[in-house]
Parts: C-alpha cells; structure tokens; sequence
C-alpha cells in the first residue's frame, strides 16, 4: 500500500502541469516508479523503529505528506533536468518549490530521533542486529540470548 497516490503528488503541482500524457513524465510513472521509491526511503528510515509499512490511519496523515513531498521533489528534478536548457527564462518551472524533499527529510529524520511520534505505528521488534528484548548472556565460555528477565 503506498503512503500517497498520484492526485496527491499532482495537487503540489496544480495549475502547472498535468501528468495525463505529459511526454517526460506520466502518472504510471509516478504510480509505480517514483512513488514506491520514495515510500521505500521512509520504510527503510523507520524499518528500526517500527514495522513497516505502517498502517495505521492516524500516522498515515503524517506519513502520506512525507511521501507526497518525496515524491514531489523527484518530479522537481525530472522535470527541471529536462527543462534546465530552455530558452525561456520565465519557464514556471524553474521557479517551483525545491524545498519539498528536504522539509519531507526533516519531518522523517523527526520521527526517527523520536521528536515527533506516530500515534498506533507498532513498534519494530528487531532493533540493531538483534531482537530487542535478548540479551547475550555468556556462561562457561558459551554465549546465548536469552530473553530480558530470564535465567538460561
């Protein structure tokens, strides 16, 4: 399930352009290229701390503006790549908000140092290499994990 659909990406972008047969960019495109790369960059940035994907539609809200804003900064870039040798100085393009992928970052980045916390995401149980409630106890040269609490 993505955090965001295409007519979201193509209200960041109203009045400018539309994806409906656009020669560089479609919205099959944003459908199933540039939107699950960017859902892909906020799985891999929460992957520790929750499990993902999440799901919840309380954290979804969040997570559906950081996708939107990704994915929008993707199509920035695409499309001012094939714009930036245009005659035409006054090419509405060049002068759109680039600010989206790194407001987008910031608000993830907040989510994984804990400054903003997603309301019913389930926490991820395997943290670091190993699952978070083990313990690595060694008795008599042999190390095992074992549950927090418990005696092996």
């Amino acid at each position: 399930m993505a955090y965001s659909i295409t007519s979201d990406i193509q209200a960041l972008f109203a009045g400018k352009i539309t994806f409906e047969g656009h020669s560089t960019l479609s919205s099959t495109d944003l459908t199933n290229l540039h939107i699950p790369a960017a859902d892909a960059i906020i799985d891999g940035r929460l992957r520790d701390l929750y499990t993902v994907p999440i799901t919840d539609s309380d954290d979804l809200k969040l997570l559906k503006n950081i996708s939107r804003y990704l994915t929008a900064d993707m199509v920035h870039g695409i499309l001012y790549s094939e714009d930036r040798d245009s005659a035409n100085p006054n090419d509405a393009v060049r002068t759109w908000n680039t600010s989206w992928g790194r407001a987008a970052m910031k608000q993830l980045d907040m989510i994984a140092d804990r400054t903003i916390k997603l309301v019913s995401a389930r926490a991820s149980e395997f943290r670091g290499g190993i699952f978070e409630n083990y313990v690595a106890q060694t008795s008599n040269d042999v190390t095992v994990a074992t549950k927090i609490g418990e005696e092996w």
